[in-house]
């Protein structure tokens, strides 16, 4: 069906009032933006959005490490209201948070699938820096860790200084890292996290969780921790350029 397809009057009729309480719980006002963030840069450097979604994972989730994704590389939040409409758009799936026990060794496996997402550097073209067929929703993020992504290295050797508290990653280490329970099923070839050890669940969606955090917080701040950066510099200005806006060039 398109917009040539008629509404079915009757039909309008019976939905108005679930519908209508709908737009105005949508409409909702959870906290206030403290400037416009806007997720275009959110896989090429450390952004705002990407951390609100791991402060609300580690606190909810009880755990010391949390992975996320960029779910809507598209969206901006302008400054001012934030409403529970931005945050499904944020946050559109129904994921719920799980907290399993992994080690350094699978965190850093994690890590490395995810940095297949981007070309190796230099690179080849002028507009091939991402990798086909790996979605921007299968580039996962860590938060709770610190570490360097080159891409000047190959596949599979490309996560760099990985710390936990200021320390080496050990191999070993056991970590409670907070995830979806997509991820956790091993959504996007994640099979180094499928069927880890639960040790805890969250009662409500991920997406539930934010809205409880930014009411709770009240302001969502335009802050990071800059716990990760890619190398080299260069690839990373490049990656910038590439999804910021273009000016304008008037003739």
């Amino acid at each position: 069906m398109d917009e040539s397809v008629a509404a079915d009057p009757e039909i309008l009729a019976l939905a108005q009032a679930a519908h209508a309480a709908t737009e105005r719980w949508l409409n909702t006002i959870v906290a206030r933006a403290a400037a416009t963030l806007a997720a275009r840069t959110a896989c090429c450097e450390d952004h705002p959005l990407v951390e609100l979604v791991h402060r609300a994972e580690l606190r909810y989730g009880q755990a010391e490490v949390a992975l996320a994704s960029v779910v809507s590389s598209r969206l901006a939040i302008p400054a001012g209201p934030v409403t529970i409409r931005q945050i499904f758009a944020l946050y559109p799936s129904e994921s719920q948070l799980f907290t399993v026990e992994v080690t350094g060794t699978q965190l850093r496996q994690a890590l490395e699938h995810s940095a297949r997402y981007f070309r190796g550097y230099p690179f080849s073209a002028a507009d091939s820096f991402f990798t086909p067929g790996i979605s921007v929703n299968d580039f996962d993020i860590a938060g709770g860790v610190s570490y360097k992504l080159d891409l000047s290295k190959p596949i599979g050797e490309r996560i760099v200084e990985l710390k936990f508290r200021g320390q080496p990653l050990a191999p070993a280490q056991k970590l409670r890292l907070a995830l979806s329970s997509y991820r956790y099923a091993g959504g996007g070839s994640y099979e180094m996290l499928r069927g880890a050890k639960i040790v805890h669940r969250a009662k409500k969606e991920i997406r539930s969780l934010l809205i409880d955090y930014l009411l709770e917080a009240g302001t969502l701040t335009p802050t990071v921790d800059n716990n990760w950066e890619i190398l080299p510099s260069a690839a990373r200005q490049t990656l910038l350029d590439s999804v910021r806006p273009r000016p304008l060039t008037l003739p």
